[in-house]
């Protein structure tokens, strides 16, 4: 509906977005094994949830999710 009327095809606004995406690329580079990338993208989180209850709670899923890979890298197979 958003996209057929605003012909926008983004959920949030464009800063939030901004953020959104670079927070996809510290977890991305987190599960590379960068601990500066981990840091980076709980620090993002942080940031992105306090802008809505709704991406809390979305920020709150991907980070547990980002634990549960971080956790499943570092167990031995």
């Amino acid at each position: 509906v958003v996209e057929d009327i605003m012909g926008s095809k983004e959920w949030f606004d464009l800063e939030t977005e901004g953020l959104l995406a670079k927070f996809r690329e510290a977890r991305n580079e987190a599960y590379k094994g960068n601990a500066a990338s981990q840091g980076e993208a709980r620090k993002l989180a942080s940031e992105i949830g306090g802008r809505s209850v709704e991406l809390e709670f979305m920020m709150g899923r991907e980070l547990i999710q980002m634990d549960r890979q971080l956790a499943k890298q570092a167990s031995p197979k």
